[in-house]
């Protein structure tokens, strides 16, 4: 699973027809198209990858649109593998296990671990490597890009003004150098500063008063 957070210049309304265009243009399909509800889409990987031929699985995905400050649209992207590739991997771990121990009984149970450790890695790349490719694809073709992000925030609620956050009252000098010469002394107690150390440091730090 993939998840993007992106925030285009534009009200809902455009900016759906934007994500919708740049679907089109990466290949992809609405499924579910309801005013106020998330976008259901499919996306299928293009091309080969080998021995595992991804243009039969589709994958599936979401777009949550909300308004933002300043006549702006934020788009929560998700995207998963489907269920129906990891039923593929395991029926070709099983049907392999099966050949091997038929066909070659005393190092039939060692190739299956290999050959299991390759549907792991498969596995791995189906539901985390494609599906941020795939969002990659769908991103790249959406213009007016302001942020984006792969971890979804929180919604800001329309018409809120963020704010910045607030900084701790500023400590006065005094204090800060009192906290200094309290862990000088402790130091000095412990044993890690000699004398001399200590007396040339809290010379140092009183004359900052």
């Amino acid at each position: 699973m993939a998840n993007r957070s992106i925030v285009i210049a534009g009200a809902s309304a455009e900016s759906s027809q934007t994500f919708l265009q740049a679907l089109t243009d990466a290949g992809g399909t609405a499924t579910t198209q309801i005013p106020g509800q998330p976008i259901k889409f499919n996306l299928k990987d293009a091309g080969k990858r080998g021995w595992q031929d991804w243009r039969y699985f589709t994958y599936e995905g979401t777009a949550v649109l909300s308004n933002q400050p300043d006549a702006a649209t934020r788009i929560d992207l998700m995207i998963a593998c489907p269920p129906s590739y990891i039923l593929y991997a395991g029926g070709c771990a099983l049907v392999g296990l099966l050949i091997a121990l038929l066909l070659i009984p005393g190092f039939g149970l060692l190739l299956w671990l290999i050959a299991l450790f390759g549907v792991g890695w498969a596995i791995y790349q189906a539901t985390s490597v494609y599906p941020d490719e795939l969002l990659d694809r769908i991103v790249s073709r959406i213009p007016g890009i302001i942020t984006i992000s792969s971890t979804p925030s929180a919604p800001v609620p329309p018409g809120a003004v963020p704010t910045a956050p607030v900084s701790p009252p500023p400590v006065s000098n005094g204090n800060a150098v009192a906290d200094q010469l309290k862990k000088l002394a402790e130091l000095h107690t412990a044993g890690v500063l000699t004398d001399a150390e200590f007396t040339a440091k809290k010379a140092e730090l009183l004359k900052r008063l």
